[in-house]
């Protein structure tokens, strides 16, 4: 049986073929590129079918719709003097026609895109660079504890509107509080702004929790990532997902930075350890893939953590160079399979790691920083075109070897999109500034990170 959209669909061609006198092949033929796939051969055979059909019924065009009393308002209309040319006007109805049909089953020419391109095309070259920024509450306004939305925070987000802002266990007093907060800070950004900010938190359950682990709060803790990937239960992830998307939609969150789509190689690394889901990649891509669709049911965009994977280091990232001496073979076949899977599945969100990679760099650049990984692996090899987001930028593997101007323009360089900043972070947006009027950094290459950050908060709240 023909679908309502393809019912709606073949009418208006076949209108259209009649009034034009297209033959039966030409409506299959546009029957095919609008509907792809069995449906589209099979509405394409009706179509042929169908004109056929109307050809040898009606023979001459004009003659059945003057037999069938269809040119009624045609004919009205001559006589009136406001249609001399009947074929224009009919064409003109027909074509409306058409676009509502187009409209109705979800073509459109324009593209999904035309929105996001129009507000990045009004934009000044000042508020495309502070959309790069993920900071904190007190990096922007500069005061310590920020727990509601207040005439700083205003002034200050109307200054440097920045792309995302992290809040933590400081800023998180209460439900109420929260709530309250988060939602005056929505409202603000997107009357100024015309699109809403990425509010995010760190909320992994385990030992990252910053709601979970707040008695005030009265919220079930999930539990470490461990403890749900020794069961092998999938829906188990799901539902942790599903319970922190929960209480994160009713604050105001609209992104969360998790799940820990790291594969535990290393039994002796720390930074991650119980975070993880398990040392097996294909039973992580799973436990990852559920966790993102609990989080996604609630409206919580997932962010997969940390690419290229930081379960396989030694070292923390926190405090200095960490490393993975793996190969891109090895990468591909084991700590790299969780974010392909997040990748093919949907996922619009990844967070690049300082995790260096000598075996595939031949130094120790962080991978966050480097073309090489970010560019090559991330964007060409595995297809991602989603936002890219550093990990802190104040964290050692950073800090203690590169300024933050310098850091946050060699991001950008590398592939990145998006700036995570939770200390200072005025250096960085300055550096980024001077790098572009410099030539630096080329202005098209900060549009590129803008539309994407821009299309990606189209799908908020959907």
């Amino acid at each position: 049986m023909k679908t309502k959209r393809t019912k709606r669909v073949l009418a208006a061609l076949l209108a259209l073929a009649l009034m034009w006198n297209l033959s039966a092949c030409g409506a299959a033929a546009a029957v095919r590129e609008l509907i792809p796939g069995a449906a589209g051969k099979e509405a394409a055979e009706e179509a042929s079918e169908e004109m056929e059909a109307a050809g040898e019924a009606s023979g001459e065009n004009e003659a059945a719709g003057e037999a069938s009393g269809e040119n009624e308002a045609v004919l009205e209309n001559d006589a009136s003097g406001e249609n001399e040319t009947a074929p224009e006007n009919e064409a003109s109805g027909m074509l409306a026609a058409l676009d509502n049909v187009m409209s109705d089953t979800g073509y459109s020419g324009a593209g999904p895109s035309d929105a996001a391109e129009e507000i990045l095309r009004n934009m000044t070259l000042e508020q495309k660079i502070a959309q790069l920024f993920f900071v904190s509450p007190e990096a922007l306004t500069g005061v310590s504890g920020v727990t509601r939305t207040g005439d700083i925070m205003k002034s200050s987000f109307a200054a440097c509107p920045v792309g995302g802002l992290l809040y933590s266990t400081p800023n998180l007093q209460t439900p109420e509080q929260t709530a309250e907060m988060l939602t005056a800070l929505q409202q603000f950004a997107t009357e100024t702004s015309g699109f809403p900010v990425f509010i995010s938190i760190d909320e992994e359950g385990g030992r990252v929790k910053r709601i979970g682990g707040n008695a005030a709060f009265g919220e079930t803790d999930v539990g470490s990532m461990k403890s749900i990937g020794d069961t092998g239960d999938i829906t188990a992830a799901e539902q942790a997902g599903n319970t922190i998307g929960g209480y994160l939609h009713r604050y105001g969150f609209n992104m969360d930075f998790a799940p820990d789509a790291d594969v535990l190689t290393n039994p002796d690394n720390t930074v991650i350890g119980n975070r993880s889901f398990g040392s097996d990649a294909q039973m992580v891509s799973a436990m990852a893939a559920a966790y993102s669709g609990g989080l996604a049911a609630n409206g919580i965009l997932a962010c997969y953590k940390h690419f290229p994977g930081h379960g396989g280091t030694g070292e923390d990232s926190h405090e200095g160079f960490a490393y993975t001496y793996k190969s891109k073979e090895e990468l591909r076949a084991c700590d790299l399979v969780p974010f392909a899977d997040g990748i093919k599945g949907g996922v619009k969100v990844i967070m690049a790691a300082h995790v260096s990679c000598p075996g595939v760099t031949g130094n120790d650049t962080p991978a966050t920083l480097s073309s090489e990984i970010i560019t090559g692996i991330l964007r060409k090899d595995l297809g991602f075109d989603g936002i890219i987001i550093t990990d802190a930028l104040d964290m050692g593997a950073i800090s203690n070897h590169y300024g933050k101007a310098e850091a946050c323009v060699k991001a950008l360089q590398a592939g990145c999109d998006m700036l995570l900043c939770c200390g200072e972070f005025r250096t960085g947006y300055e550096g980024v500034l001077a790098a572009v009027r410099s030539g630096g950094i080329p202005e098209s290459r900060i549009d590129e990170s803008v539309l994407r950050i821009l299309r990606v908060k189209e799908t908020i709240g959907r």
